[in-house]
């Protein structure tokens, strides 16, 4: 070191930077020598590896295109390839967007005039997307409600449960009425009958071979709603009359015990309640 650092001046002019590079040196050296901490040396390890998965998933998913790619081209399918990704493309673009359009503009005209919640709406179908078409009021269902409110109002203080739920799942168990099951067995509430030794006309199939499949028959639809009552009192459903009046409970209750096993059951019997506002008979 002490040659690099005479004092001569021939030596200092052939190397006027030599000072600087030496000092610059010692330092790289000094850095190189220290030790790195567990935390750079774990963040190197891990960036080392995500890189690694990354690039090697890459290559897998290029091998296989390419290999996708040949065999299309060997059986010279590969221009319809590349139009039907065309169309997959134009689909995605296009009609997508109009379905959503299509569900924003229905969620908007229907909450606006019913005062729904759009999500509750959603779950019974009213809006549509499936590119159906907005459901208003129905003057099937305006009937149903006519014919049957005070029979749900008489049952709802003879066993406590809310006139609205009871009008709600008559009206979206029968069809506003208007079901097989109804018009032939009198039952508004899709009631099965899991008896193995039914009595004549005590149950009727509608799907297939399996018992399950067995619905209750009775000789009027007041059979129906007093035997719907007295369902919903039983052990299984007892613990609903804890929410009173509140249908939003009631209806997530039956869900959750199982009346049904349609997973927006909760959400159409919402539904159907805030658009015939079926809570003022509660």
């Amino acid at each position: 070191m002490k040659h690099f650092f005479n004092n001569s001046e021939d030596y200092r002019s052939r190397y006027p930077d030599i000072e600087i590079e030496v000092a610059g040196s010692q330092q790289h050296f000094q850095a190189a020598d220290t030790e790195p901490s567990l935390g750079s040396t774990t963040y190197r390890l891990l960036s080392d590896w995500v890189y690694y998965v990354v690039v090697g998933l890459f290559s897998m998913v290029n091998n296989v295109f390419e290999m996708v790619v040949t065999l299309l081209r060997q059986m010279k399918l590969l221009p319809y390839f590349r139009f039907l990704l065309l169309i997959l493309f134009l689909y995605v673009a296009f009609y997508q967007q109009q379905d959503h359009a299509i569900v924003t503009h229905s969620t908007q005209l229907l909450t606006s005039n019913h005062n729904i919640d759009p999500n509750a709406a959603a779950g019974i179908g009213l809006l549509s997307e499936d590119k159906i078409n907005v459901k208003r009021q129905d003057p099937f269902a305006l009937a149903y409600i006519d014919r049957f409110s005070k029979v749900a109002q008489t049952e709802m203080k003879k066993f406590g449960i809310p006139a609205s739920i009871k009008l709600a799942q008559g009206l979206l168990e029968s069809n506003n009425g208007k079901s097989r099951l109804a018009a032939e067995n009198f039952n508004h509430f899709g009631l099965k009958c899991f008896s193995k030794s039914c009595a004549n006309d005590h149950c009727s199939n509608h799907m297939d071979d399996s018992h399950k499949d067995f619905f209750r028959k009775y000789k009027s639809a007041w059979e129906s709603w007093r035997d719907h009552s007295q369902f919903l009192t039983g052990e299984r459903y007892a613990h609903l009359q804890d929410y009173d009046m509140d249908y939003k409970k009631w209806a997530k209750g039956l869900k959750k015990a199982g009346y049904a096993t349609d997973r927006k059951y909760d959400s159409k019997l919402i539904a159907i309640i805030e658009l015939y506002n079926l809570d003022r008979f509660d």
